[in-house]
């Protein structure tokens, strides 16, 4: 089934005649009919009841008709987006990230792209860095902000860093931690603690958690896939959060405070080739938009 079998069974059901459904499409008749042939035999079903004086629709060419007329109006409504050589070309923007945390960063920068580009469409994933890093040299991605890691070489490939971001403990306001400034490790001992999954977590964390996980009992220990549930937990206390800060959604039930124990991670970007004006821009966006966490 194509389009021209589909506009020529509309004209024919519009004029009820071969003849003038030829003349409507400049084509001649036999080709008319061809087409209308073809198409009854793809459907199973006779379209219509023709005789030397008249030609009707059957009930299934009625029924039919519907169905026609919004198949051409789709083929339509497709060939006019993408071959109006006036309108902008469509430039997607993929950005990758750890977690959605991070795509919350980046709505003041995404408002400015749209003001700046028209034709500018972000497409966002969250994922571990191991998928991204993947994506990011197959050319499936423009850009991964991330953690600085050391077991995943991206090629071609530099990291950019953005900010130094602390880790910290995460806990519901009025816990008895709330005041007493950074904390150590020894500091949380007999404490409930909730980590973040493994996978999506910097690997400059990795030794902190299992420093943290390595006396406590397994009913002591809650995992979260995902920053959002680790302040979740958090706050309902269900135990003390350990994250960097950078992804510590606000809470007004949530306070916090840094982890002494744990080294600043390193956050920024992962970027192989700024070759256009519209992944030029962002990446100064987001540079301008973190310059206050660095440091």
């Amino acid at each position: 089934m194509n389009t021209f079998q589909l506009a020529c069974f509309v004209a024919v059901a519009d004029t009820l005649s071969f003849a003038r459904a030829a003349e409507q499409l400049n084509v001649t008749q036999p080709a008319i009919t061809h087409q209308i042939r073809t198409l009854e035999t793809e459907l199973g079903v006779k379209l219509f009841r023709r005789s030397t004086r008249s030609v009707s629709l059957t009930h299934e060419g009625a029924t039919f008709l519907s169905d026609a007329g919004h198949m051409l109006a789709i083929a339509a409504r497709a060939k006019k987006r993408f071959g109006d050589p006036s309108g902008d070309e469509l430039r997607v923007l993929s950005i990758g990230c750890h977690s959605f945390s991070q795509l919350f960063l980046l709505s003041d920068v995404l408002r400015e792209m749209s003001q700046r580009f028209s034709n500018i469409h972000p497409r966002m994933f969250s994922a571990p860095f191991q998928y991204l890093s993947s994506m990011l040299d197959n050319g499936d991605i423009d850009i991964v902000l991330a953690f600085r890691s050391t077991e995943h070489k991206i090629r071609s490939t530099e990291f950019t860093e953005l900010a130094e971001v602390p880790v910290v403990c995460a806990f519901p306001v009025g816990s008895p931690l709330s005041g007493r400034g950074p904390l150590s490790i020894s500091d949380l001992d007999g404490m409930k603690i909730i980590l973040s999954d493994p996978l999506r977590v910097p690997e400059r964390m990795r030794s902190v958690q299992r420093e943290l996980t390595a006396s406590r009992p397994l009913g002591d220990i809650h995992f979260s896939g995902s920053p959002e549930g680790t302040a979740i937990l958090a706050a309902a206390g269900y135990g003390v959060g350990i994250l960097p800060q950078l992804l510590l959604p606000p809470d007004p039930q949530l306070d916090c405070a840094r982890l002494l124990d744990a080294e600043p991670l390193s956050f920024g970007f992962y970027c192989r080739h700024a070759d256009d004006e519209p992944l030029k821009t962002f990446i100064r966006l987001i540079r301008r938009n973190f310059s206050p966490l660095a440091g």
